[in-house]
């Protein structure tokens, strides 16, 4: 094959790899120091919910969770998205089960 051994072609198809590896991470590197650390921006995510004032005659439900303050129309949490108690007003299980033959 082409007069390359095969152990020489899997050595430079490993350097060629690194070599863009390298290079990705480099441009990577330059494009977050311009808008910020992915360590920034994980922070971020780990904040609070922010504050927000509901209507006096707006039901609400605190989160089991985090504590968050939600309307009680919600389904999760705004502030660490778990599954708030009894989920929205309205909204019924479904009763046929999937698949069941009925249409």
């Amino acid at each position: 094959m082409l007069g390359i051994e095969p152990s020489w072609l899997l050595a430079g198809l490993v350097v060629v790899h690194l070599l863009t590896l390298g290079y990705a991470y480099w441009r990577r590197s330059e494009a977050e120091g311009a808008t910020g650390t992915r360590h920034e921006a994980l922070e971020a995510l780990d904040s609070p919910a922010p504050e927000v004032e509901f209507d006096d005659d707006t039901p609400t439900v605190d989160c089991e969770v985090c504590g968050a303050e939600n309307a009680a129309e919600y389904a999760f949490c705004r502030g660490c998205a778990s599954e708030l108690p009894g989920g929205p007003a309205g909204d019924e299980a479904p009763t046929a089960a999937f698949g069941s033959g009925s249409v």
